[in-house]
């Protein structure tokens, strides 16, 4: 925890260490003092290690153009964001909530804030319980240490005695996957843009890993009226820290693929139940332990008396097992890919420090099961996919229904997906006959429409070629 490591520094406190002294000394390095305008263009590199390609970096990156203008004085910040898939947002923010158009996240907003030092100082400023928690030396210097209740609980600001400029934002935060994540902003390379003294880099470090890494483009000031307004609106703002839709364990709705074989789905994600003998068969676990509890229920609602229960794992995105480690506590068997196990051990091994689940509460090993190329298990087999998109990926077919779960990998059916053709290519690869899919982002389809979307793209000459290969190995 931070706070331990600040107080295993054990540099004591000058008596000038007054935290309403730092911060001053801070706002004045920052040009903070003279209320001004600054329009900032900045990019925003973002780390998405939640979808791997592969367990371990290099991880999917995402580049978003900014265009902010900022209010020193008031600290509102007006963010235009414009995205590599045309995807735009406009918000305007202050240090208390975000209003849009569009229902943003107070939480994204919140982050993207601490990308800029001044707004990280204008926030500690109007805090009343900011104090000096000591020195510690951080990044080779001595630093002074500031502590606050932020939105998460405690935090720290690293404060450059000698030259007044902040170092780092640190702070530890909750995660639906590895219960608490140990969260840094660094704020580096300082340059001069006219006269304005800001971080070329900013970088969001989460455990060890750039999460986030802000690099500036060019930084001006402007006239008052030369901005679009930056007024908050009176009404409307949000104000809190929301699970993401995609992670919120709505109420579940049942649709029945076969005797013993239902699909439990939700706004966020399908997942598929079947009992076979005396086993159910659990295909993926999605959305945390909220979900798993609730699909558990539901399995004692449609299979009543004690059974087995495997969980497939058919991918490690990970929302996509975030409800493993429910399962693991509950003596659950996992059966995932072979080059999934050392990740999945590192889901079931870190602890829950901050918020304590059923795992952390009930400590059990992990029992795998490996799937290298194919495993047939009674009624119910599982391929690897193996296309260049989605190696290390597993998809499920049920025979008795004649269903195939195809995990991830079949999210649209109107346009070509390279996803759908190496679902298609596996399919024929290992000599199935479905006649229904369903996947966790798409509902329950005919099988004919993604052999006739396959067929009317170019890319089926893919799918066919990736056939002929795997058979020639």
């Amino acid at each position: 925890m931070i706070s331990a490591l600040v107080a295993a520094c054990g540099l004591a406190v000058s008596h000038g260490d007054t935290a309403s002294a730092i911060l001053a000394r801070a706002r004045h390095v920052l040009g903070m003092d003279a209320p001004s305008i600054l329009l900032i263009t900045w990019r925003e590199a973002e780390s998405h290690a939640y979808v791997p390609a592969r367990m371990y970096p290099p991880y999917l990156t995402f580049v978003n153009d900014h265009r902010t203008w900022l209010d020193v004085a008031t600290g509102v910040q007006r963010d235009s964001m414009s995205g590599p898939f045309g995807q735009s947002s406009l918000t305007l923010s202050d240090d208390h909530g975000v209003w849009s158009a569009h229902r943003a996240s107070w939480a994204i907003t919140e982050r993207t804030r601490n990308l800029d030092p001044r707004l990280v100082v204008h926030a500690w400023s109007a805090s009343a319980d900011v104090h000096v928690a000591g020195r510690c030396t951080y990044r080779d210097y001595e630093r002074v240490v500031l502590a606050r209740q932020g939105p998460f609980g405690q935090e720290q600001l690293f404060v450059d005695p000698k030259t007044g400029f902040v170092v780092t934002l640190a702070r530890v935060e909750p995660h639906y996957l590895w219960g608490q994540i140990h969260v840094e902003y660094v704020y580096a390379t300082w340059l001069l843009y006219g006269d304005a003294v800001l971080p070329t880099s900013v970088t969001r470090v989460v455990d060890g890993d750039n999460d986030i890494t802000r690099s500036l483009d060019n930084v001006e000031r402007v006239s008052r009226d030369s901005a679009p307004s930056l007024a908050m609106p009176p009404s409307g703002a949000s104000t809190t820290i929301e699970t993401a839709g995609f992670l919120r364990p709505s109420p579940i709705d049942t649709i029945r693929l076969g005797p013993q074989t239902f699909v439990l789905a939700n706004p966020g994600y399908n997942e598929v139940i079947s009992l076979i003998q005396d086993t159910v068969y659990v295909l993926d676990a999605t959305q945390g332990e909220a979900r798993a509890r609730a699909d558990s229920q539901w399995i004692g609602r449609l299979f009543p008396g004690h059974h087995s229960i495997a969980v497939v794992v058919t991918d490690v995105a990970w929302p996509h097992v975030s409800g493993v480690r429910f399962w693991v506590a509950s003596g659950a068997t996992i059966i995932s890919h072979a080059a999934s196990r050392a990740f999945l051990q590192k889901v079931v091994a870190r602890h829950w420090h901050l918020h304590p689940d059923k795992l952390e509460l009930h400590p059990r090993a992990m029992q795998f099961v490996p799937v290298h190329e194919s495993l047939a298990h009674r009624d119910l087999s599982l391929y690897a996919i193996d296309g260049i998109g989605s190696e290390n990926a597993l998809m499920v077919y049920l025979p008795n229904d004649a269903v195939l779960w195809a995990s991830d990998y079949v999210q649209t059916l109107d346009s070509p997906a390279l996803y759908t053709t190496e679902v298609y290519a596996a399919a024929c690869r290992w000599g199935l006959a479905p006649t229904r899919v369903v996947s966790e982002h798409h509902p329950v389809a005919n099988w004919s429409t993604l052999v006739e979307v396959v067929h009317r793209q170019a890319i089926a000459d893919y799918a066919t070629a990736c056939v002929a290969a795997h058979r020639r190995r």
